[in-house]
């Protein structure tokens, strides 16, 4: 079951732009076809175990992976929740996503299931997933929507299923809105009770930002609404992204990406193969296949390192 998630547009937008990882101080690093973790300011490794696979630390556990099984340690190299888990992701706000026997639900730092063991999460694949990234179904403004039966429902943090299992699709909830499509694949967007606040009309849509969300006509060209449905950027885009700093990254029918404002004028020119929302000023480009940080005048700042 397809569900695209808009706000994780691509690895390497998440990759070099503000995930909480990177300004830990113990990095996982390969040693000899396994992991280790490596103190970035002296290069000495943490004295643990070795593991097949390790994702970076959060909120000050780390995912680690040996024999087929997924756990946690802690910035010690203890094993504070026992690799039993056929996958996990890293902790955010507190939890973290876990799978046993190909359900999925969520876990404290204590290890206590939060969530039921007992959903999917669609088309996922924990393997595809490095520790720059994070987890693909994340709590936000305290609900979290599950695959039950092939439908989409929301539950809260305790377990509780808010909004029943009734849709397709559905994505996060922000600024009190989520996108959701029922039968027919339409989309509209609900409110944290239910109730359907814009129809179902489109064949595509983003969360809200900044007041706006990209969504997409019949014709599968996309444009802006604001919250109460009304277009404020025509349908004239071939894609589209949130609003991040009062900028949307939007490409043309040639295929090449630039930047609008809210009025839906073209503050950067559509001259990249891809693009980035702007994140503390800045935002990722391509240009012939190397990456770029860019300011909102659309000046080169800087290449991209990725050697981290």
């Amino acid at each position: 079951m397809k569900r695209k998630i808009i706000i994780i547009v691509a690895t390497i937008c998440v990759f070099a732009l503000d995930f909480r990882v990177f300004a830990e101080e113990i990095i996982p690093t390969p040693i000899d076809e396994r992991y280790g973790f490596m103190y970035k300011e002296t290069n000495q490794m943490l004295p643990t175990n070795y593991y097949d696979h390790a994702e970076g630390f959060s909120e000050g556990l780390a995912v680690v992976l040996l024999n087929d099984m997924w756990g946690f340690i802690d910035k010690t190299g203890k094993e504070v929740i026992p690799l039993q888990y056929d996958g996990a992701f890293m902790f955010v706000d507190g939890l973290a996503l876990v799978s046993l026997d190909g359900m999925w639900g969520f876990i404290n730092k204590k290890g206590e299931v939060v969530v039921p063991i007992k959903y999917d999460i669609g088309e996922y694949d924990v393997y595809k997933v490095n520790y720059h990234i994070p987890p693909p179904i994340v709590f936000s403004e305290d609900l979290v929507a599950m695959l039950l039966d092939e439908k989409w429902g929301f539950i809260n943090k305790t377990g509780e299923v808010v909004i029943p299992f009734e849709y397709t699709n559905a994505e996060i909830f922000s600024e009190g809105l989520a996108p959701v499509s029922k039968d027919n694949d339409k989309y509209g967007f609900i409110d944290k009770t239910g109730k359907v606040v814009i129809p179902f009309k489109y064949t595509n849509a983003s969360i809200f930002n900044e007041g706006l969300a990209a969504v997409s006509n019949d014709n599968y060209k996309y444009g802006f609404i604001d919250k109460t449905g009304e277009v404020v950027i025509p349908f004239k885009y071939d894609d589209a992204y949130i609003f991040s700093e009062g900028l949307a990254v939007v490409s043309n029918d040639n295929g090449k990406w630039g930047y609008i404002n809210k009025t839906g004028e073209v503050v950067i020119p559509f001259k990249y193969d891809d693009a980035c929302t702007f994140s503390e000023g800045l935002a990722i480009v391509e240009i012939d296949d190397k990456y770029y940080y860019i300011n909102k005048t659309g000046e080169i700042v800087s290449e991209v390192d990725f050697d981290y």
